[in-house]
């Protein structure tokens, strides 16, 4: 039985309402094909639009007796409210009111005058079937757009499937359409690996989960599904066993990720409600777990790829390193080596050889480089090579044996151990190994022994041997029979050390007991050196140096000696000392400074006077210093380093040194290098003396020869030499060069009122102003009483010197005060400048003396140009 249709009528004249409905009760007999009618009436429209809200509404009948902007308001008020709801429009009888109804949205409409059951029946119905025509339509749209996005979704994991190899991305376009496809709330897939679950990827409410899920239940769904195999559909959890303790609501399938019966993982889909998965969703799901299926299995063949891959890199950088050691040790070796190919004649004897791969050392060997020989045959590269050589080597290639000789070279004129070896059938390689050096040395032994036994029998010193435990002598040089006083050899060999010594040697020991100490240390040590007092057959005693040195020969140790007489350096050594004792009794007692340096600069000696003259407490202090540090100047030190290697000697040369306690003295050193037979220097000696005093008299005197005694500023000598100077310096840069002479206006005054004594220190004070007045450049002189002359060198323009002089007024003008007494000058000040004014030096002080004058002639205390009007 047919729903019944409700229509609602809405009319903006409600007075006509009344005969619409009597009509629509009419049309249910006309029309067959409309159910019963229930119908709603409104008083306007706008009453209308609320109750569609409320109620299920299938046709809208709207009466209109209204102006055309009232109708397209109605009917767009309708459109934007259900535009699904079909409008039949009743309406006066104006076809510009029709025409906006069905512009506006209207599916009919009739005039008033028109409006009939049978009209009204057909409409109704025509509306009924189009509202019926557009939902299925609508549902029909539906599906296509469903299907479409199940397609877009297949076709989106297709190309994350295709397009990497990283399992994570493709798993969460996975389970991003799959929520997107099922409304679904939460997703999760799970990897498997036959044993163990391990966490994929999850969504929960569409958010990417960042934390791997841990917490998978042992009975639950996901491993249930992992380890069947089979698919779980769970529409609620609150009636399903697997869940029943854990309270929970909603829906989830659990589908099984598989590549044949190979179970890969498990991915679930889960509602936060109760849903029952449709035969649609459950199609689009599996499809869905196929694409992560194929996607853990690619990462796992990825993945088990990469591995085989780094494996084979690995093997592959092994062989390469191996390679790089075998080339590196075939580069490296010592010895020339060369693989060979042998070639066979038609009777298969070997006929030539050709080189295959040559060392470094093989390419000097012969003098070839290595891209000249491989590929090349022996006789093309050498053919005068002997045709032994070939059959020797072609012996080895043929037969599989290993050879070894020596051999001599006469073209490249070296010995050489050659081993030949075949590595493979029809191969042979060889190695050369240069044993001149061998040879040479063999040779050398030979020569040397030679040597020995002529060094032996002609040495002057006593040689011979002695073995224990008896400790007598087995052998002896001719020396020993004119040392001792023997007549022969054999004679010689019947004694042992200690008896041809007297019975105690001169620190008191028995020679005996001594002997076997100095002979057991020499066969520990091995070796022993020792002076010793030994005796001639005939009684007299002499000094010796006895050398012992062990020698193990054969599995046998015996003990060489050799045994030198020093009785004539013993005399001299004697002589020797007592002249070192007077040499000493004068070194410690002169009063000049003497001293035994290394060239190096370490003190070997020092005498009193020295050790004094440099602050220190004693000659021990003294021996610890460096000769370096004394030096003021490192540059000192190095130039007369310099000059005393150059010439053997210096003669007073003179320097700067530090005493201990920091004071710095002026010294003067003579001093010689004192060389060996060789020629190497020993040391140096030399003589310090203090000069410190004369030094600074010297300096004293030359300031006074320069300087004014009352006031200490330059006096007209050192003006004269310091104007030569800024003159020459100005001329060559071009510069200009100032000169002041002033003197005191009313001077003479002072000293007549109140005394000589205070016009000197009146001058000493204002010395000091005018110092501090000028630049460090400048220099201010003293002439001679109350007379000044100033050096103003590198200045700009003869403002400066303006400048100058207007400084030196004021401060000239600045009152003095003597005891009690307020003393008032004034100067007046001529300026002359180079190379203006003059060009030497009286010429410029004359004209600053008439610029002065002009000055004076102004009433004074005021400054003048030369040559100014």
């Amino acid at each position: 039985m047919k729903e019944a249709l409700h229509i609602l009528l809405a009319e903006d004249n409600y007075k006509v309402a009344l005969p619409i409905e009597k009509i629509l009760a009419k049309t249910r007999p006309i029309g067959k094909d409309i159910p019963d009618l229930k119908m709603t009436h409104v008083k306007n429209l706008r009453e209308g639009l609320v109750y569609l809200d409320a109620k299920k509404i299938d046709v809208i009948l709207l009466e209109l007796d209204s102006q055309k902007e009232q109708i397209e308001e109605a009917l767009a008020n309708i459109q934007a409210h259900s535009p699904h709801i079909p409008v039949i429009v009743i309406c006066q009888e104006d076809p510009t009111q029709r025409r906006l109804a069905f512009s506006a949205g209207a599916k009919e409409v009739l005039f008033q005058k028109e409006v009939s059951a049978p009209l009204l029946a057909h409409t109704l119905a025509n509306a009924i079937m189009l509202a019926e025509i557009k939902k299925e339509l609508q549902e029909a749209r539906q599906e296509v757009q469903k299907r479409h996005a199940e397609f877009q979704a297949a076709y989106q994991a297709s190309l994350h499937l295709t397009a990497t190899l990283e399992l994570q991305p493709v798993l969460e376009e996975v389970l991003q359409n799959a929520l997107s496809l099922t409304s679904a709330n939460d997703a999760h897939i799970f990897l498997y690996d036959g044993k163990h679950l391990k966490f994929g990827s999850a969504l929960f409410d569409s958010q990417l989960q960042e934390k791997p899920y841990v917490a998978i239940r042992q009975n639950g769904i996901t491993y249930n599904v992992a380890q069947s195999g089979e698919r779980i559909v769970v529409n609620d959890m609150a009636s399903h066993p697997l869940f029943e303790d854990q309270h929970w609501n909603g829906a989830i399938l659990g589908l099984p990720l598989k590549i044949g019966d190979e179970v890969q993982g498990v991915m679930n889909i889960a509602f936060n409600r109760p849903h029952t998965f449709s035969e649609n969703e459950l199609r689009i799901l599996q499809f869905l777990g196929d694409q992560a299926t194929i996607a853990i299995h690619n990462a796992r063949l990825y993945e088990q790829a990469q591995q085989e891959i780094a494996e084979r890199k690995q093997i592959e950088e092994s062989l390469r390193r191996s390679e790089h050691r075998y080339q590196k040790l075939f580069q490296s070796m010592t010895s020339a080596f060369a693989v060979h190919e042998v070639i066979l004649d038609e009777n298969a004897k070997p006929c030539d050889y050709r080189f295959l791969e040559v060392n470094s050392r093989f390419e000097q060997l012969v003098n070839i480089k290595a891209e000249d020989l491989i590929g090349r045959t022996v006789l093309e590269v050498i053919p005068g090579i002997g045709s032994y050589w070939i059959q020797r080597f072609g012996w080895v290639a043929i037969t599989g044996k290993a050879t070894y000789f020596e051999d001599y070279s006469p073209d490249l004129k070296k010995h050489y151990a050659v081993t030949a070896y075949c590595p493979q059938e029809g191969q042979f390689a060889t190695l050369f190994t240069d044993i001149t050096a061998r040879k040479l040395a063999g040779q050398a032994l030979r020569e040397s022994e030679e040597r020995y036994r002529k060094l032996f029998a002609s040495s002057k010193d006593a040689i011979m041997t002695l073995e224990p435990p008896d400790w007598k002598f087995t052998s002896g040089n001719p020396a020993i029979l004119k040392m001792f006083n023997i007549k022969d050899e054999e004679k010689f060999t019947s004694f042992k050390f200690w008896e041809i010594s007297p019975e105690k040697q001169p620190d008191g020991c028995r020679s005996i007991e001594k002997a076997k100490e100095m002979l057991q240390l020499a066969m520990n040590e091995g070796s022993n050196f020792f002076e010793w007092t030994h005796k001639r057959l005939n009684g007299e005693e002499f000094p010796a140096t006895v050398l012992l040195t062990r020698v193990d020969l054969n599995e046998r140790a015996f003990l060489l000696a050799t045994v030198r007489d020093i009785t004539v350096r013993r005399k001299a050594e004697n002589a020797l000392r007592e002249s070192e004792e007077k040499y000493r009794t004068l070194f410690e007692h002169i009063p000049v400074g003497l001293y035994l340096t290394t060239p190096e600069g370490q003190f070997l000696d020092a005498n009193p006077a020295i050790v004094k003259m440099l602050g220190h407490q004693n000659r021990e202090s003294l021996l610890e210093t460096e000769v370096s540090n004394l030096f003021v100047s490192p540059k000192e030190r190095k130039r007369e380093k310099v000059l005393l290697e150059e010439n053997e000697t210096i003669q007073g040369f003179e320097m700067q040194m530090r005493r201990r306690d920091g004071a710095i003295i002026w010294v003067q050193d003579t001093a010689q290098v004192i060389r060996d037979d060789k020629g190497q220097i020993l040391y140096y000696q030399g003589s310090l003396e203090d000069i410190t005093e004369r030094k600074r008299m010297a300096e004293a005197i030359k300031h006074m020869a320069t300087h004014d005694a009352l006031t200490d500023l330059p006096n007209r000598r050192l003006f004269n030499d310091r104007m030569k100077l800024e003159m020459a310096h100005a001329s060559r840069n071009r510069r200009l060069l100032g000169v002041l002479l002033f003197d005191l206006d009313g001077f003479k005054l002072v000293n007549d009122t109140l005394g000589h004594s205070t016009g000197d220190k009146l001058l000493k004070i204002l010395s000091k102003r005018l110092l501090s007045t000028l630049r460090e450049s400048d220099t201010i002189a003293r002439m001679g009483g109350d007379e000044f002359l100033v050096i103003l060198p590198d200045i700009d323009d003869k403002e400066d010197a303006a400048q100058t002089a207007q400084r030196i007024l004021e401060t000239i003008h600045a009152p003095f005060t003597f005891n009690g007494h307020k003393i008032h000058l004034t100067t007046s000040i001529g300026v002359a400048f180079f190379p203006d004014d003059g060009e030497d030096v009286d010429t410029l002080v004359k004209n600053a003396d008439i610029a002065m004058y002009r000055a004076k002639d102004q009433e004074g205390n005021r400054y003048c140009y030369y040559g100014e009007d």
